[in-house]
């Protein structure tokens, strides 16, 4: 707690408006992603006698888990309930589905061999194991605070050692996101080159479709990146009222697939 009196009081101040500010837009994207994309998904999920595919379940989970589940976090932020366990064990849960989604894809891509599909299974539940290590370490930590309501809303400081489970969590994360971005842009960029060797009047649908894969994922993994590394940032050498500022605001982006990843 002493690491608390060390901020001023402007200081204080002007971190807890940063954050407030970044939280709303967070919320704001979430909401006006939806109403944008709700048209194309009535269109293209609610036909009469469409089967339910693992693919659809895991579309309709992760962006309905993600659009209702951040209403007790909305709460948590602007009105200070004690939701911070379930805040924490949400963002592993929606970080599971995305990971999930992104397997599908990558696993899709790859021609849905055995190895990658048992690599890919690997992969995600080892990042699943760090990252609930981490949440479990930083729940239980001897310096955990807890929420804090202080002027407008409320605010959640974290310790140093509570830091420590965040920064095994979000640099788990960030190890999964670079591996499937590798795996992407390697499949992507061998087509692509092979695409072009071809004959363009007889590939132009799938050389366009590449194209879209290539520039989509490279925007949506490099923002993904840098907003971990940026979480990462925080916990490792911020104080306890910024550690973890972009944490809201990198889970929503992750929840939101490119439509060259659709």
């Amino acid at each position: 707690m002493t690491q608390a009196f060390t901020v001023s009081e402007e200081g204080l101040r002007l971190q807890l408006w940063v954050l407030d500010i970044l939280n709303a837009i967070s919320f704001t994207l979430l909401f006006y992603d939806y109403f944008i994309t709700l048209e194309a998904e009535v269109t293209r999920f609610w036909q009469r006698g469409r089967k339910t595919t693992l693919a659809s379940t895991l579309f309709f989970t992760n962006r309905y888990i993600a659009l209702l589940g951040n209403f007790p976090v909305i709460v948590m932020y602007f009105c200070c309930h004690q939701l911070e366990t379930f805040h924490e064990f949400y963002l592993c849960f929606t970080q599971f589905l995305t990971a999930a989604i992104l397997c599908l894809r990558t696993w899709a891509i790859y021609g849905r061999t055995r190895k990658m599909g048992i690599f890919l299974l690997a992969l995600v539940f080892t990042t699943l194991a760090l990252a609930l290590f981490g949440t479990l370490h930083s729940l239980h930590a001897p310096d955990k605070v807890g929420s804090q309501s202080i002027y407008i809303g409320c605010v959640s400081p974290k310790g140093q050692i509570q830091s420590i489970g965040f920064l095994i969590a979000w640099g788990a994360l960030a190890m999964f996101d670079c591996i499937i971005f590798a795996l992407t842009m390697y499949w992507t960029w061998g087509h692509f080159k092979g695409m072009m060797g071809a004959k363009i009047s007889r590939q132009h649908r799938g050389l366009s479709a590449v194209r879209i894969l290539l520039r989509d994922g490279t925007v949506y993994f490099v923002v993904i990146i840098l907003f971990n590394i940026a979480n990462i940032l925080t916990f490792a050498v911020g104080n306890m009222y910024t550690r973890g500022i972009a944490s809201v605001f990198g889970n929503m982006y992750a929840t939101i697939p490119p439509e060259g990843f659709s």
